[in-house]
């Protein structure tokens, strides 16, 4: 028994896969956020630009005008980019852009796309609308796309895609062509190489010189006027500075209330800025929104919406100062959820980001007197969209579209969920949104799992946040009724659900705590074939634990922080044997993980190098 989560590595492509260059023209000083006049993004193709053998090139560009140059090869535009063994593969187009959003002032020039289908929510076509979003939300004034060659094997699919961009033009008023496509058939095909498409350093010059002659057809460049005060602005920032006294300690026990509907408590987006660097908001929970007045701790999921830095968020019981312990840790303008289970402090508990961020608070459920117990059960995979892979309910296997609801019956399928049978009431799950795609207006999406058969209502929490090709997990509790849960996915991808624990008439209470930090390797490493153990009694933290007596589980949140490749992160009893896979997390990101006890240890094996962050949330107790 025990949990695996599958980390993604953080892209860090090698020289001769990814080369960045910032030039001036001659003569101009050095670049700087404000001055720099263009954004080159490329694959392969244009990566030929950025190589020793074609100084020449980048000397032409930079003598008219002053550039960033982000090339990779087997880099996509909105899609995860595939891999040039042994480097990682590289970040896509869209997370370039995101990423260099304030150092460039006037156009972006993209040669990318050639490893790309044409159409489908990833292809081309998708991505042109989702490379202008982004240019427009950042205030670049033109966008200059160049023409695929269409010269090999592909030809035809670069035809396909030149297609494409002839028809957005129509679409943007400032979306330009520069037909590298004409200007290059008449070139000699031994300045590329054997597959017709990739530069030689005399392409590359050609390619430089027709960069700079699109440039210099755009209108004159205004000064823009001064930038409105932004969200991230510390005049907008929201909320409080936290205590300095100590952490509040102690623990809350008690069962599980399950919410009928989950409620958003907390969404600063519509406030008049975000949750301030090193600052935290009250969110008061017991006695409001369906919850008993007497609640002692709560089941949450909080989302971080685009931070204006990579930052940290971590939820507590209000009244003392922040606990080491983070929640969740989202990188600077993505969207990241988590959930747990967290203590309340007078009746409320408290949300503290590191930078500034908005901030979403979505309760399902609470801790207190009397309730459902809880019982953890072997993870068993109750719903697998893919075709042909092992699930345990008769849902259909076909991949969610845009907008759909899909519910889920445990009836008759794990005979620990038959709530007529067991009084099951509510269950633990982990879930992992595969390969989703991107949106109508946005790489983005999100996932809600609500208690019940479906409606047709579109809900007004949510469960994962979701970025295009880019799998995504995390966990929730939720209520049965008549045995059934809803999924709702506003994107198309596949959906993995893994039962953990199951709350009714028999099992355990929960003791939940303070997030206490168990271990924390960095800047060491844990290695394949050499576990990290953790006795919950001394762990290798040297924080002061007290593991109560009857002790039949514990919850944790478990992260993998920088692994050496993509990883699978086990979590299990250590006198037992690490379980089978369950659900895919982000690197960086904490997993929930509930799990049972054997000898007072847990054990965290990789399949890959990478160092182990493990935060204590509540210990599972015997029902007396």
């Amino acid at each position: 028994m025990g949990k695996r989560i599958r980390a993604a590595t953080v892209a860090v492509v090698s020289l001769v896969a990814s080369i960045g260059w910032v030039a001036m023209p001659s003569g101009a000083p050095t670049a700087s956020a404000a001055s720099t006049e263009a954004l080159l993004i490329g694959d392969s193709v244009m990566n030929g630009m950025a190589q020793t053998y074609s100084a020449a090139a980048r000397a032409l560009l930079a003598a008219r005008h002053s550039y960033i140059l982000d090339a990779a090869g087997c880099r996509r535009l909105i899609t995860t980019s595939c891999r040039i063994l042994p480097s990682p593969a590289p970040t896509n187009a869209i997370t370039v852009l995101r990423a260099r959003a304030g150092q460039f002032r006037r156009v972006l020039v993209i040669a990318a796309g050639y490893n790309d289908t044409t159409t489908g929510t990833a292809g081309v076509s998708s991505a042109v609308d989702v490379m202008m979003a982004e240019a427009r939300r950042q205030g670049v004034p033109y966008v200059i796309w160049l023409t695929y060659r269409e010269a090999g094997p592909s030809a035809p699919r670069f035809r396909a895609h030149n297609a494409v961009l002839r028809a957005k033009t129509g679409q943007y008023a400032n979306l330009r062509i520069a037909d590298w496509n004409l200007r290059s058939l008449a070139m000699p095909t031994s300045w590329f190489s054997a597959d017709g498409i990739h530069l030689g350093g005399q392409a590359a010059s050609g390619m430089a010189d027709l960069i700079a002659d699109t440039i210099d057809l755009l209108p004159p460049a205004t000064p823009p006027p001064p930038p409105p005060p932004t969200r991230c602005d510390a005049p907008a920032w929201l909320g409080a500075l936290p205590a300095t006294g100590p952490v509040v300690s102690g623990t809350v026990s008690g069962g599980v209330h399950l919410l009928d509907v989950p409620q958003r408590v907390l969404n600063t987006r519509p406030l008049t800025g975000t949750l301030g660097a090193g600052r935290m908001m009250t969110v008061p929970v017991a006695g409001q929104n369906g919850v008993a007045a007497d609640a002692t701790a709560a089941l949450v999921n909080v989302t971080a919406v685009r931070p204006c830095l990579g930052t940290s968020v971590t939820a507590y019981p209000c009244g003392g100062a922040v606990p080491l312990a983070s929640m969740l840790n989202a990188p600077a303008g993505a969207t990241v959820a988590n959930s747990a289970v967290v203590p309340l402090g007078e009746g409320s508990l408290c949300v503290y980001t590191a930078f500034a961020t908005d901030v979403l608070v979505d309760i399902t459920g609470w801790i207190g007197p009397g309730g459902d117990l809880t019982t953890v059960v072997d993870p068993t995979r109750v719903l697998d969209t893919r075709a042909g892979q092992t699930e345990a309910s008769a849902a259909p296997q076909v991949r969610l579209a845009a907008d759909q609801f899909l519910t889920v019956d445990l009836r008759g399928t794990v005979p620990s969920i038959d709530s007529v049978a067991t009084g099951v009431t509510a269950v633990s799950l982990g879930i992992a949104a595969l390969a989703p795609a991107a949106g109508p207006t946005s790489v983005t999406g999100f996932v809600s799992v609500l208690p019940g058969a479906c409606g047709v209502t579109t809900p007004a929490t949510s469960t994962l946040n979701t970025t295009a090709g880019h799998d995504t997990a995390g966990s929730t509790t939720i209520g049965l009724v008549d045995g059934q849960f809803c999924v709702y996915s506003s994107v198309a991808t596949d959906l993995a659900i893994d039962l953990v624990a199951v709350h009714g008439t028999t099992g355990s209470t929960f003791q939940v705590v303070t997030p206490l930090r168990l271990a924390d390797t960095r800047p060491a490493t844990v290695v394949p074939g050499t576990p990290l153990h953790i006795d919950l009694a001394a762990p290798p933290s040297g924080v002061t634990t007290s593991p109560p007596a009857g002790l039949t589980g514990v919850v944790l949140d478990v992260v993998a922080v920088s692994p050496s490749a993509s990883t699978d992160v086990s979590v299990y009893p250590c006198s037992a044997s690490p379980g089978a896979p369950q659900v895919i997390a982000t690197v960086t990101t904490p997993d929930r993980v509930m799990m049972p006890i054997g000898d007072g240890t847990v054990c965290v094996s990789t399949s890959s190098a990478t160092a182990v962050v493990v935060d204590l949330e509540a210990w599972l107790v015997a029902a007396v």
